[in-house]
């Protein structure tokens, strides 16, 4: 069950409203904890996010790997190979990001520090895993592009300027 409640009070940071920090009681009795403002992102995971990378660059790109790891969350066997697709085009974003010389270093490792918090959220994700375990995915191509990543990325180059 997804908790969602009200946005009251709105919290600031480096452009971005932060979702209230959630009860972790309350956040960790459920699978998919609370996301207040319903963007696809448990709240403690995104005011980690936005804390811990601080440019809006690196803020989007990571919201995007989370993103991601709430959908494993979700749905961990049905739509693994298609997870394990979208993970596989985030880190093509993040090849043509280092190529741009921005650095987003340990990025799955961190995610999923953040996400898979609780024994279920680890059975989730294990089950995920043991659904592609003995696959074999294609990487990206090795000439990475913009198109890659789930957000403006040349706007956001642009105003980093």
């Amino acid at each position: 069950m997804l908790f969602c409640l009200t946005l009251s009070a709105q919290e600031m940071m480096y452009g971005y409203i932060l979702p209230p920090e959630p009860d972790e009681t309350l956040n960790n009795s459920t699978l998919l904890g609370i996301d207040v403002n319903g963007n696809g992102v448990r709240d403690d995971v995104e005011r980690n996010v936005i804390e811990t990378y601080k440019e809006p660059i690196k803020i989007e790109f990571m919201m995007g790997r989370a993103k991601v790891s709430q959908n494993i969350l979700e749905n961990p066997v049905g739509l693994a190979i298609e997870n394990s697709n979208k993970m596989s085009k985030l880190t093509m974003c993040l090849m043509y990001l280092k190529k741009q010389n921005i650095r987003i270093n340990n990025s799955v490792e961190s995610i999923n520090n953040i996400t898979y918090t609780t024994k279920e959220r680890v059975r989730a994700y294990l089950e995920y895993d043991q659904v592609l375990s003995g696959g074999v995915y294609g990487s990206g191509r090795s000439d990475w592009v913009a198109t890659a990543c789930e957000f403006d990325v040349e706007q956001m180059l642009k105003d980093r300027r």
